[in-house]
């Protein structure tokens, strides 16, 4: 086989026959990709029959050896009825990630992506995290499974810990559950969840740092300083607030520029924009994630 340089192809095993290789070349579906090593890899497009599918180039593993690790990790737990086996996510991992590499896993199921991501880990002596996303399901007769923490996190721990005649991985993980909506289905603040909540929520969203309440302050509804920008959430459970020129007057810090949140204003645009003051309107300008 010649490549575009010139250099020979000796060794090799021919799926196909030379001339239908050379057809195939004279069409345009074959193609020489130089290599890192100054080698060629020859790929041939191929039209498969209609109602066929192409074999899996990962064929050292089935979903039989999915099952048989829950019934080791999860004593025969049942509920899933296609769970991953951890040679498929090594594949995965040992293909598209670092030594440092953050794995999300939105849709977690039984665990087997952190599952993986600890026997890597344990076996490279990698530095990986996972973060699993897993949300409560029904049964079959319509009752509430706590997926996330009967059966996700408690197959972590077993990995972690070892389990029967397996040897833990080590390693480490926090469990979170999330809280109450910031935002009620009419989009208006959910105010059940607390104003230090809210606050917090606000904060980061303007500056994508964690919340820590000013130990200073010469108004209780200034957020905090950064980068020259001084911000503040005027916000009342059921009241509504207004930006004007008697809430500035409560102002004593000075910024180069005011961001201030509130239900109305009654300033002009003008006045905004000489002295620096961005209005959002709650809770219309809230970024939502």
């Amino acid at each position: 086989m010649i490549c575009p340089d010139g250099s020979v192809i000796k060794d090799g095993t021919w799926q196909i026959s030379k001339v239908t290789f050379d057809s195939e070349l004279e069409n345009g579906n074959v193609t020489f990709i130089k290599n890192k090593n100054g080698g060629y890899t020859v790929v041939r497009k191929v039209r498969m029959p209609e109602g066929k599918v192409f074999r899996s180039i990962i064929n050292d593993t089935t979903n039989k050896d999915a099952a048989d690790e829950m019934e080791i990790f999860l004593d025969n737990k049942k509920g899933f009825s296609t769970p991953k086996p951890t040679k498929l996510i090594d594949h995965v991992l040992q293909l598209a990630t670092d030594k440092n590499s953050i794995v999300l896993d939105s849709f977690a199921g039984s665990g087997t992506t952190a599952h993986s991501v600890l026997q890597l880990n344990a076996k490279d002596n990698g530095n990986r995290k996972f973060i699993l996303i897993q949300i409560d399901e029904t049964d079959k007769k319509g009752q509430p499974v706590d997926i996330a923490e009967t059966i996700t996190s408690e197959r972590v721990k077993r990995v972690i810990k070892g389990y029967s005649a397996t040897e833990g991985t080590g390693g480490s993980f926090d469990f979170y559950e999330l809280g109450q909506p910031l935002f009620n289905e009419d989009g208006n603040l959910n105010e059940s969840v607390g104003i230090d909540k809210i606050r917090s929520y606000i904060w980061y969203t303007e500056t994508k740092r964690a919340f820590v309440e000013p130990e200073k302050s010469d108004s209780k509804y200034f957020l905090g300083k950064k980068d020259e920008t001084a911000y503040y959430f005027n916000y009342e459970p059921n009241e509504v607030t207004t930006l004007n020129h008697d809430f500035l007057a409560t102002i004593k810090s000075k910024s180069e520029q005011y961001v201030i949140y509130a239900d109305n204003c009654l300033l002009t645009k003008e006045f905004m924009s000489k002295h620096n003051i961005i209005f959002k309107k709650i809770p219309r300008d809230i970024t939502r994630f």
